[in-house]
C-alpha cells in the first residue's frame, strides 16, 4: 500500500515507539513530541486522522490543552509499519517515487567505469 510521506512517518514513529506493545491498545504520547514527526505542527495530526479513517491506527483523542494524544496501531497498521521501517522491504517505494532513477544509476556507473579507463589509458 502506498501512503504519503507524512503518514508513513507517523506509522514508522508509532512502530518504533511502541512496537507490539501499542498493538490494539492506544497509548498516550506528548503532543509536542508527536507534532515533531513531520516537521509541521499540524501535519502529524492530519496524518493521524487520515490513518484513523483508513483503520491503520486507533486514534482515541487529541487533547490540545493537556498536550496529549492517545494513539495506537491496529493489526493492519502494525504490519504496514513493519514493512515501512525496513529499508529492504520498502525500497520499492523509493523506486516508485523516483521513477527513472535506475537509468541514471546505470549511466553514472558506466560513466565512472569509462572515466576510470580513460584516466588509466592517459596515465600510461
Amino acid at each position: 500500500m502506498w501512503l504519503p510521506t507524512n503518514e508513513r512517518k507517523v506509522l514508522c514513529y508509532l512502530y518504533s515507539k511502541f512496537g507490539s506493545r501499542g498493538l490494539g491498545s492506544a497509548q498516550p504520547l506528548e503532543l509536542t513530541e508527536f507534532q515533531k514527526i513531520c516537521g509541521d505542527e499540524h501535519s502529524s495530526e492530519v496524518a493521524a486522522r487520515v490513518l484513523n479513517e483508513r483503520k491503520l491506527v486507533k486514534l482515541e483523542s487529541i487533547d490540545h490543552p493537556g498536550r496529549r494524544i492517545v494513539i495506537g496501531l491496529t493489526v493492519d497498521g502494525y504490519d504496514l509499519a513493519r514493512k515501512y521501517i525496513s529499508w529492504w522491504s520498502c525500497s520499492h517505494l523509493w523506486f516508485a517515487a523516483y521513477k527513472d532513477h535506475w537509468v541514471w544509476l546505470i549511466v553514472s556507473f558506466l560513466g565512472g567505469v569509462l572515466g576510470a579507463l580513460i584516466v588509466q589509458w592517459l596515465s600510461d
